[in-house]
């Protein structure tokens, strides 16, 4: 999967080098295509709820390098929605009042 014409890093042209890498003409960093193809990889099955497990015998990747992605993942994930809620936590929102006073005119019929 050869997807990339930009470094990933300083969005600028990367052009090929002879060992198979790309190598960014502004920042000099080099990255592996296999790499990347690999995390992406990862983190498409992530995102698609395969397991580590599966992922590991359908890719014929290591299971402990997939499971270390995968709990990097989690972390990320839960620091993502943290910090989401966090901007909205203190925002009043009509439905979740609708939601509990419409329970509590029920309670107090019965």
């Amino acid at each position: 999967m050869l997807w990339t014409y930009e470094c990933l890093y300083c969005h600028n042209f990367v052009y090929t080098l002879s060992d198979g890498r790309i190598k960014c003409s502004k920042c000099s960093k080099k990255l592996s295509l296999e790499k990347i193809n690999k995390v992406m990889l990862i983190i498409s099955s992530y995102v698609h709820d395969e397991s580590a497990l599966s992922l590991s015998q359908r890719s014929k990747l290591s299971y402990s390098s997939i499971q270390k992605y995968y709990e990097t993942l989690r972390i990320l994930s839960a620091s993502i929605c943290e910090n989401e809620y966090e901007h909205v936590r203190m925002i009043k929102c009509e439905y979740e009042e609708y939601y509990y006073l419409d329970n509590s005119k029920k309670l107090k019929r019965e």
